[in-house]
């Protein structure tokens, strides 16, 4: 009734008030009414906040009297959320601050400071508590509607949530602290070798990696084209690239498929440069569709890697084709990462280990077949890998350790550092459990970089335990000894030691007169030929000698 009346008397004080509008004073009197107005409106408005805190109030009241006096137990508290997705107090932002996982500046409504409640101090809060407050934001969000955001808080909100969700990122998935402080050994002598890690500095930037992975995926970023199945072998002559990228788009596109293309780009780099793709090059594509596929670490890429060869030609295989395309592309941490990487559930042991011995070989030859030195720096990086294993198996350097001697054996060496080629000659004892090894180290002897020497081959000739008990080897490792006894016999002519190198061509003579006498190469014929020639000079120059000595001796 009191609230009635109140409102009863303000009406009928804004009706005089219209009345006297018609008098002389009329403005005087209609700013006055207006300001009688604002106030009135005022007034009813502070009395409905009033009437509703006290209907809350009265509502949160009456389940508490009625309670029994023995104390209840009290309720359950409810887990306190992050301190990251606090939410703020009732303002003109509580609704954006309920939403948002962060805090913004409020503008124009600064929060008011809590009033103690009036019935005591409650330790936990209740159920009506909380349909209180929720009753109370409801009526300030109408009172006061939320403000628009302005420009410089659109561009706070979006940093803080960017900062926001990389914390929560690295705290989910952190980045091992081995695989921080797991960098690449960098070597003194390595003036020009790539170095850069597999691996980023934060999981923020792998995330950021994997997205742009995927949006660039020609399955998405790629319009496949409506071509007819005829057309599709003139396609593949024509472009293989753009052919396996249709592939990609439509989901047709299969590691037989990749197969087809590194085919058919194998033989059109001879013939013409590479073109770019969308600024990308052919490996770096053909690299992404592997890893955003997840086929390389499929079985059947690996069973695909270790598969013969249909020719004779090494080279002719998806490994090698694969692997010479991503190192040219700049792929190399990815073809590490295969090669370092646990290989997939279901492979045999043997076909694992078959499959790391292929894949250094061919990164080794990729490197090699630009310059030896990069080649030896790749195998070096791997065989100090292997070094810090558990499961030291140097057994899975021989391929690529074998094709290295044989770059050495046809190669220019002057390029190569003598720290670099000793730690490659000491290295063949681990990964040749034989005396073999010793057949091998002799070979490297003599193309030595900056001190060859025919010693070691020597010894190894005239040992009755070294080169004597490959008479009747394979055909490789006979062929590779008389290619050392030529060698030492070429050294010790340019040393002078004539005698040694007659002695050197005797032993081949007598243990492997097939391959001297009748199957010399062209390069090694004129070898033997100066040789003998030089022998018979020097012979006849001694018999001269003598024959002067004689004459001395009669007079």
């Amino acid at each position: 009734m009191m609230y009635r009346s109140t409102t009863l008397g303000a009406a009928t004080s804004f009706s005089q008030h219209l009345s006297a509008l018609a008098s002389p004073s009329g403005p005087v009197v209609v700013v006055v009414a207006v300001v009688a107005v604002v106030a009135v409106v005022a007034v009813v408005a502070v009395v409905a906040v009033v009437a509703v805190v006290a209907v809350v109030a009265a509502a949160a009241a009456a389940p508490s009297a009625a309670a029994p006096s023995a104390a209840a137990p009290p309720a359950a508290t409810p887990p306190a959320p992050p301190a990251l997705f606090a939410s703020t107090p009732s303002s003109s932002r509580a609704a954006a601050a309920a939403v948002s996982p962060l805090h913004l500046p409020h503008r124009h409504h600064p929060p008011a400071s809590p009033s103690p409640p009036a019935w005591g101090t409650f330790t936990a809060a209740s159920p009506t508590d909380t349909i209180g407050q929720r009753a109370l934001s409801t009526l300030a969000s109408k009172l006061h509607p939320q403000l628009p955001l302005t420009p410089r808080e659109s561009q706070q909100l979006l940093t803080l949530l960017t900062t926001s969700f990389r914390t929560h990122l690295d705290r989910e998935h952190p980045v091992h602290v081995s695989e921080k402080n797991q960098t690449p050994a960098v070597h003194t002598l390595v003036g020009h070798e790539d170095y850069r890690s597999s691996r980023a500095t934060s999981s923020s930037a792998l995330a950021s990696q994997h997205i742009h992975a995927v949006l660039s995926n020609p399955l998405f970023a790629v319009k496949p084209s409506r071509r007819r199945s005829q057309s599709a072998a003139s396609h593949l002559l024509k472009d293989p690239m753009g052919w396996f990228l249709n592939e990609i788009a439509t989901g047709d596109a299969t590691l037989s498929k990749a197969s087809m293309c590194l085919d058919m780009l194998d033989k059109r780099t001879a013939e013409q440069p590479p073109q770019l793709h969308d600024g990308k090059t052919h490996g770096a594509m053909i690299a992404d569709w592997l890893r955003s596929s997840g086929l390389d670490a499929s079985k059947e890429f690996l069973e695909m890697c270790i598969a013969k060869p249909h020719t004779k030609r090494p080279s002719d295989t998806f490994l090698s084709r694969l692997v010479s395309l991503l190192i040219a592309h700049g792929k190399k941490p990815l073809v590490w990462k295969w090669y370092t990487r646990s290989c997939c559930s279901g492979l045999q042991p043997a076909k694992a280990l078959l499959f790391r011995k292929l894949l250094l070989k061919h990164m080794v030859h990729a490197e090699a077949s630009r310059d030896i030195y990069r080649g030896i720096v790749l195998f070096r990086r791997a065989y100090e890998m292997i070094g810090k294993q558990s499961d030291k198996s140097y057994e899975q350097l021989r391929p690529a350790g074998q094709y290295l001697v044989q770059a050495v054996m046809s190669k220019p060496t002057n390029t190569i550092g003598r720290e670099l080629y000793n730690s490659f000659r000491h290295s063949t004892q681990l990964w040749i459990n034989s005396r073999w090894s010793q057949a091998v180290d002799s070979m490297l002897w003599l193309h030595h970089p900056t001190t060859a020497s025919a010693a070691p081959g020597l010894r190894f000739i005239m040992d009755p335990a070294g080169a004597a008990t490959y008479a009747n080897a394979i055909p490789s490792q006979r062929r590779f000894i008389v290619q050392l006894i030529l060698g030492i016999a070429r050294q010790l002519l340019e040393e002078e030691s004539y005698r040694d190198a007659q002695t050197v061509m005797a032993f081949a003579k007598q243990h492997f007169p097939d391959l001297v006498l009748s199957n010399l190469s062209t390069e090694q014929q004129p070898v033997a030929d100066r040789l003998s020639k030089k022998v018979e000079r020097e012979r006849r120059r001694e018999e001269r000698n003598l024959e002067l000595l004689d004459s001395l001796v009669l007079t």
